[in-house]
Formats: structure tokens, C-alpha cells, sequence
């Protein structure tokens, strides 16, 4: 499309009500993976594409619990079921919410070990410990994860924000990048900026 800016942006973001100097400046997604991999070492950037490597390299920070499919033992991931009757699976390279499935148990050895052949077949090889978000976060949507996202830039040891922190929640099932929502937060007071549809349909 015209400034390169993909159809699911222009749809999401309602670009048709936008006045040209605004789409011209809009940050596209393609823009922010650009800048990611640009001023990241690129030694590390496997970090950030294959998830697994990251949780391994996050370790107890993480929080929660998670498994590699594809390389546990039928033993090992019928016991995982059994200790989180509720998980989520996704491939280890996806992003922006894609293949993210909820997986709810329990489930007999038998099926969860068909479970186990079929997932490693689609490529869904990450399993995930369900998060249960704070209720308030909850109350906007409970249908996903709701996140604040702050980007950052350590330069020199100094850490630099760099673009407007940001609270992004679901809608229709989904996460933000099908279908939710992204709304700007006041750095100074903590509170979010609202809509009218904000107001009138999800507070």
C-alpha cells in the first residue's frame, strides 16, 4: 500500500480518517521490527525470535512454568497437564498473538499423549503456564492477556525511553495486533488517555 504501511494497520488504526502528514509519520509494525533488530546487538537477536531461548535465558525471573514439547517425554508432558489444568501453547517463532492456543485438562495419558504428536506436528511447541492477570487489568478485557509495553533503549549503561508507553488490550478474543486495542498512558499521572468508545463500551 501507499507508504508502506500493511492493510491490517490501515483497517486497525482507521487510517481513512487520518490526514496525510499523519499516515506519512504513522510507526508501522514493520517499522518497529526494523528498529528492534537495528539497535539491538545482532549477537542477540536470536533472543528474540525464538521464544524458548529467551524463557531459558530468563530463567526463575520468568514467573511461571513452561516446556519444551518437542523435546519432553510423553511421562513429562502428561505431568505438566496434570500440575497446570490450564496452559497455553504457541510456536517458538511466531509473534503479534498467532498460533496462541488455550489448552484446558485434565486429559487421560492416552489423549494427552496424542495431543503432544499432533502439537509437534503444527509446530505449536511451547507450552506455557496460564497467566492470571490482575483482576483490574481483568475487568478491561478477560478474554486475553492485557499488557503495558514500555520501550526502551540502554545506551551506554543509560536507559532512555523512547517512545509513549502504551496499554494494549483484547477485544473479540483477540490481542491488539487482531483485532484489540492500543491506547496511550500519561507518563506523569499513571492514568490512561480515554475514548469515547473506551468509555462507551469497555469501562
Amino acid at each position: 500500500m501507499r507508504n508502506k504501511i500493511p492493510v491490517q494497520n490501515y483497517v486497525n488504526y482507521r487510517f481513512w480518517e487520518n490526514s496525510p502528514e499523519k499516515v506519512r509519520h504513522h510507526f508501522t509494525n514493520k517499522d518497529n521490527v526494523y528498529l528492534i533488530e537495528t539497535v539491538n546487538d545482532q549477537s542477540k537477536i536470536h533472543l528474540l525470535r525464538d521464544k524458548l531461548i529467551l524463557l531459558n535465558r530468563m530463567g526463575t525471573a520468568l514467573g511461571r512454568d513452561y516446556m519444551d514439547i518437542q523435546t519432553v517425554s510423553p511421562d513429562g508432558f502428561h505431568d505438566f497437564l496434570k500440575k497446570h489444568k490450564k496452559f497455553i501453547v504457541k510456536p517458538r517463532s511466531a509473534a503479534k498473538g498467532k498460533g496462541i492456543r488455550v489448552i484446558e485438562g485434565p486429559l487421560k495419558y492416552e489423549d494427552a499423549e496424542a495431543l503432544r504428536i499432533k502439537l509437534i506436528e503444527e509446530g505449536s511447541t511451547l507450552a506455557e503456564e496460564f497467566v492470571d492477570q490482575h483482576p483490574e487489568m481483568s475487568r478491561i478485557y478477560p478474554h486475553a492477556i492485557n499488557i503495558i509495553k514500555i520501550h526502551t533503549l540502554n545506551i551506554g549503561g543509560e536507559i532512555n525511553i523512547v517512545l509513549p508507553q502504551i496499554l494494549q488490550f483484547g477485544a473479540n478474543g483477540n490481542q491488539t495486533s487482531h483485532g484489540g486495542f492500543t491506547v496511550p498512558i500519561n507518563e506523569d499521572t499513571g492514568t490512561i488517555y480515554v475514548t469515547k468508545y473506551f468509555k462507551e463500551h469497555l469501562l
